[in-house]
């Protein structure tokens, strides 16, 4: 997207863009549940806002208990959003940005496997996906207007 729509080299790391980050992270890295497609029966509803947006899990009437497993898959985006906030000090990516220039940091495991999964999408994006820019050029490489 261009400067205008809103996207900036470092929008990647606003509320807006994490979310859109995670929202590709949790569709590649969750798989997807064998539920029926009968879209006919009810569904208990799990919400709850983070990464400025609110995050919704759906599971089908039946299924006993589903308090549980919805609180579970939306306390993964919350440890996802602690580990990738740049609004806390504390988190791994906050970490990383303090201590990184003066030489090698050790970080978490679930950072380096994000990083290391957007430098494959950098390369096969040939550069239109870079994480510590944003989305800048289209596929053939050029500059989004």
């Amino acid at each position: 997207m261009s400067e205008e729509s809103g996207w900036s080299r470092r929008g990647i790391l606003s509320p807006r863009g994490l979310g859109a980050a995670a929202g590709g992270f949790f569709g590649a890295v969750i798989p997807e549940p064998a539920l029926p497609v009968d879209r006919s029966f009810g569904r208990w509803c799990i919400a709850r806002r983070a990464m400025a947006c609110e995050f919704s899990v759906f599971l089908p009437d039946q299924m006993p208990n589903p308090a549980l497993p919805g609180e579970a898959a939306l306390d993964v985006i919350d440890e996802t959003e602690e580990l990738l906030t740049v609004f806390s000090a504390s988190s791994a990516v906050s970490y990383v940005n303090q201590h990184a220039a003066d030489g090698p940091v050790r970080i978490d495991t679930r950072l380096y496997d994000l990083l290391e999964r957007s430098a494959a999408l950098s390369q096969q994006t040939h550069g239109a996906f870079d994480v510590a820019g944003g989305i800048k050029r289209d596929i053939t490489g050029m500059p989004l207007t």
